[in-house]
């Protein structure tokens, strides 16, 4: 039970400092941009908390070491040498911007020395009486990549607001009560620590305020998994408890190897849903151009790498990815819909564009947005009754668009029904449509359409 106070204190002891010295750390002024897919916030947010962690854990600790009857361990000492050295990678990264093959080697260095100063596992026990004695350099070799994979593992999953340093504070305390468990209290008495540690962090980090970096990640994925061996070192019974405790940081790896492509184009979406082009157009073009390696062609990167583009003001090569994937799917309506509303839209070949959205309308004639793109393609060929047809049924299915209102309204105002009009335009308003189309919808309001149709057309969100 005195054991139990020790770890409490230490755990204290940790998040008590770090809490404070976050809010200190966050006008150092070092900041997460995001600009990889991976990174979720939307604006820069801070990102040196991983000093306040590292800062805290090790005097935590230092400071129980004196003052109580545990000492120093010198596994431990490695452990914590070894994890400051790949902080100063991180911060490094952190600030210059490393390329990532000298950052993997200055890890792989850092995880040499930390094993080579006896951080290794030298016997594995998979069950009781079924132990195994590995040879030095296969011991070296083995803990040498669970350091690297672990370090990069967290570091990896370091994206998201309070998810990765909250499950490595979950493994933290867990290595603590393991250490209680077993008696090795050196090791529960560090894991409290960094547990601490982070626990202070998450108090800012949960509300998107401040980050832990890449000096954070590795430093706290260097001590979990030096920790972690140390443990197995003393018990190879426990061979396999480090890797139940890192599961959710293994199995992200695991499932990230296995589900790439995947999660590319998952990424592209929500990098493209957040605005981030430039981030999305980079994705779908991996995706892309490892598709053509294999020889394979998929319609829907392509159609959304042509979203990407078109958004980004490039129709030409939106243009060109809209008949790349037509080639592969030609009657797939929303191919259809979107290069010949992009015709229309540019003011170009209106009638081929009619001809296409015809034939989109025709396989999914309930469908709102492309019953609009037909209405808009005759409007734009002069037909105003023909368009209110098709641009009433449009807003019929989808009476919460501003675009389709807007679309209605101009119509209304050419076929001479100007109070009908100035309607729809209000209702299209009262949507609250994104800012050009404000600005256009109040303008039509206080002025009308000018007195021959204008080549400018509204723009589809």
């Amino acid at each position: 039970m005195i054991e139990l106070w020790h770890i409490l204190a230490v755990f204290a002891l940790g998040a008590v400092p770090s809490a404070l010295l976050c809010r200190v750390v966050i006008t150092l002024r070092i900041v997460d941009a995001p600009t990889e897919p991976r990174k979720l916030q939307k604006a820069p947010v801070p990102t040196a908390g991983g000093l306040a962690v590292a800062l805290s854990a090790v005097l935590a600790f230092a400071t129980y070491a004196e003052v109580s009857r545990f000492g120093y361990d010198p596994a431990l000492v490695v452990a914590g040498v070894g994890s400051i050295a790949v902080l100063a990678v991180g911060l490094t990264d952190d600030i210059l911007k490393l390329r990532a093959i000298a950052k993997l080697a200055l890890i792989a260095l850092v995880a040499v020395g930390m094993t080579a100063l006896g951080l290794r596992t030298d016997v594995m026990e998979f069950w009781p009486g079924a132990s195994l004695e590995l040879p030095l350099m296969i011991a070296i070799a083995g803990s040498v990549l669970w350091l690297i994979v672990v370090i990069n593992a967290v570091n990896f999953m370091d994206g998201a607001n309070g998810l990765s340093m909250g499950m490595a504070c979950v493994a933290a305390i867990g290595l603590a009560a393991c250490g209680a468990v077993t008696g090795t209290w050196h090791i529960s008495l560090a894991a409290a620590a960094l547990a601490g540690g982070l626990a202070g962090f998450l108090v800012w980090n949960v509300q998107g305020l401040l980050y832990v970096g890449d000096a954070g990640a590795l430093f706290t994925g260097a001590l979990l998994s030096g920790l972690g061996l140390e443990l197995v070192r003393l018990r190879p019974d426990l061979l396999f408890v480090p890797a139940i405790l890192l599961l959710p940081f293994l199995s992200d790896v695991l499932l990230t190897l296995a589900w790439r492509r995947e999660i590319l184009v998952r990424a592209g979406d929500l990098n493209r849903f957040n605005g981030r082009l430039d981030v999305a157009r980079k994705l779908f073009d991996q995706v892309i151009a490892a598709d053509t390696a294999r020889g394979r062609a998929d319609w829907m990167v392509l159609y959304a790498r042509a979203t990407v583009r078109n958004e980004a003001a490039d129709w030409a090569g939106a243009e060109e990815d809209l008949k790349a994937a037509m080639a592969i799917e030609p009657d797939r309506p929303e191919l259809l819909n979107y290069l010949g509303y992009g015709w229309i839209k540019q003011g170009k070949r209106i009638e081929e564009g009619l001809a296409l959205i015809t034939r989109a309308a025709e396989s999914r004639p309930d469908q709102g947005y492309i019953v609009d793109s037909l209405g808009w393609a005759h409007y734009q060929l002069g037909h105003y009754d023909v368009a209110i047809e098709h641009l009433e049924r449009a807003a019929e299915l989808s009476p919460i668009e501003p675009e389709i209102l807007d679309h209605l309204g101009d119509a209304y105002w050419r076929a001479g029904r100007q109070d009908e009009a100035r309607f729809e335009w209000l209702a299209a308003l009262e949507l609250k449509p994104e800012t050009a189309r404000e600005i256009t919808l109040r303008e039509k309001l206080e002025k009308g359409l000018p007195a021959m149709p204008g080549a400018r057309l509204a723009s589809r969100p």
